[in-house]
């Protein structure tokens, strides 16, 4: 940081100040078996169009998945060609094959400066109870909680899950990439 309060970067003898993002958003992707196929895409679609609508409000977008474990794919960044490029990367098993939901949003308290957390999934958690209780914790600690679930997803647990029941988004699996996009216009005034 230099006295300005900005991030000094150093390249060679160059000195460059750029403006801290103030908040970082994570998509949190359910990649657990039942995500195969046209889900996946659909996802992989949606996240990137998300990521270039995140960005333009100055927000770093991550990607987050969650399958017998979590695990972070990319921190957040405003690098749109990176993410671009592990989104596309993403496959279903990556992580196990089951739908451990809580440890997903248990790596994103790991996220600094997170404002909100998208959860994709298509299925109910291997334990509702535990995700619901990490879940309460992050929305205590300021993180938004939006959710986008399939058809097969359980709708009362979707409400349960996000900050309100209005940022619980129940679609068809087909539907996916166009719930991914639009829940970026929920970013707006978040920064």
């Amino acid at each position: 940081m230099s006295d300005s309060g900005k991030l000094a970067l150093k390249s060679g003898n160059q000195l460059t100040e750029i403006e801290p993002h103030r908040s970082n958003v994570v998509l949190l992707v359910d990649t657990s078996s039942s995500m195969r196929g046209s889900k996946m895409e659909q996802v992989k679609g949606g996240a990137v169009q998300f990521a270039y609508s995140a960005a333009e409000k100055g927000f770093q977008t991550g990607v987050l998945v969650f399958g017998d474990r979590a695990a972070v794919v990319l921190s957040p960044t405003a690098d749109l060609p990176v993410i671009k490029r592990k989104v596309e990367a993403l496959q279903v098993g990556l992580v196990g094959s089951t739908t451990n939901l809580a440890s997903g949003l248990e790596i994103c308290r790991k996220v600094p400066r997170l404002s909100t957390a998208v959860v994709v999934t298509d299925g109910m958690p291997n334990d509702r109870h535990a995700a619901l209780a990490v879940a309460a914790d992050l929305k205590a600690s300021g993180v938004e909680i939006l959710v986008i679930g399939t058809d097969d997803a359980d709708k009362r647990f979707l409400r349960q899950l996000a900050s309100r029941p209005d940022l619980a988004m129940h679609v068809s699996a087909n539907n996916l990439r166009s719930a991914i996009t639009d829940a970026s216009r929920m970013l707006a005034g978040r920064k």
